[in-house]
């Protein structure tokens, strides 16, 4: 009896390992940009025990540079291009996640009407797309079908542009609190907000309809804190990183703190921004000194240094952080690799991994939580 008892134990002791790793295995997407009819999209495995592994690839037009996952299985991307499927524009694609990997949507890529686009993302009601196109300097609404491709533009919207300035708008984000969308637009120095009307899928401009940044910032992509009081956008062109209260009717600046490590006077073009699930810590990628600056999150949201680690290539373009704060994966754009980190949850530094992955100018990484 005593030898069957150890026995189960011991089967149980194997069959929590096994669980465990799987568990703690995460699955991601990473797409590229297109080259020499190499697949562009990726989906993998970043697991506890070691190296990631490749699970399916698909070609998923021509530069799917940035894409967002709704429900963990539906991923919509932009084709960054200026033209696409025989007229002027960018494209929207879409792809699924199945049990044996990837599933490609015949039929569902469509042109949206805004040249280059940069980044998507689908909206608070889930019945439309939007892209933010930093070629044509513009934003675009696509309405979704019943069966949830991309269908109708409803709406593109162009932004006034001043004292000969070119419009570059680069991110789009919700803010659940103020029925908002915010807008970088790195060409103007501004940050729009907008409202959508979810009936006509037309996008209105707000109370207040943008903020400005300092000249020469650049304003490229945002994350807000989880209460949506605060937010902090990285500023490309002067390699910054502002700090917002978005708690009243009109962002109110509360701080800039350089994004860059000390007595570095190289070239530089901040790139992504990301804040851990914890709130305490939050994190950009240094395109030029090919660095992660960290920064301690303050009561009331301000920031502090923590410190920069080395990305572990060359123009790191685009980072994800997974839900846990233990794992993050760099894209560096021009080295062409992955990078992998562990990260410590104390001190909020990322700690480099010993492998990592090339493939050609990767361009978005996103866990699957």
């Amino acid at each position: 009896m005593e030898r069957e008892t150890t026995l189960v134990l011991i089967i149980l002791c194997f069959v929590s390992l096994f669980l465990y790793g799987i568990r703690h295995d995460r699955r991601f997407v990473v797409s590229s940009y297109s080259k020499g009819g190499a697949t562009d999209v990726r989906l993998m495995s970043y697991s506890h025990k070691g190296a990631p592994r490749l699970f399916s690839e698909l070609s998923e037009g021509n530069n799917p540079s940035y894409f967002t996952i709704a429900d963990k299985k539906t991923l919509y991307f932009v084709n960054e291009v200026p033209s696409f499927i025989g007229r002027e524009g960018g494209g929207v694609s879409m792809a699924r996640i199945v049990r044996k990997g990837f599933e490609s949507v015949v039929g569902s890529a469509i042109n949206q009407g805004g040249g280059g686009p940069c980044y998507i993302t689908r909206s608070h009601d889930k019945r439309y797309l939007l892209t933010a196109n930093y070629g044509s300097g513009s934003v675009s609404v696509i309405r979704l079908t019943a069966i949830n491709t991309p269908g109708e533009v409803t709406d593109t919207v162009f932004f006034d542009q001043p004292d000969s300035l070119i419009s570059h708008p680069h991110m789009i984000l919700y803010n659940p609190s103020k029925g908002v969308y915010y807008v970088t637009d790195l060409g103007l120095d501004r940050i729009y907000q907008l409202k959508l009307n979810e009936t006509t899928g037309k996008l209105e401009p707000a109370a207040v309809p943008y903020v400005e940044v300092a000249k020469g910032s650049g304003p490229r992509h945002m994350v807000m804190n989880h209460r949506s009081s605060v937010l902090y956008v990285v500023n490309e062109l002067n390699s910054t990183v502002s700090v917002f209260d978005v708690s009243g009717d009109k962002p109110e600046a509360l701080q800039t703190v350089n994004a860059l490590p000390e007595n570095y006077k190289g070239i530089n073009a901040s790139g992504d921004i990301c804040l851990s699930h914890s709130g305490r810590f939050l994190y950009i990628t240094n395109r030029g000194s090919n660095t992660i600056g960290v920064f301690r999150v303050r009561k009331g949201g301000k920031l502090e240094p923590a410190g920069h680690v080395s990305c572990g290539g060359d123009w790191p373009r685009n980072m994800a952080l997974d839900k846990r704060g233990k794992r993050m994966i760099i894209c560096n754009q021009r080295s062409g690799d992955l990078a992998f980190f562990r990260v410590n949850r104390r001190t909020g530094l990322p700690v480099k991994e010993d492998y990592s992955y090339k493939l050609n100018a990767p361009s978005c990484v996103r866990f699957i939580e």
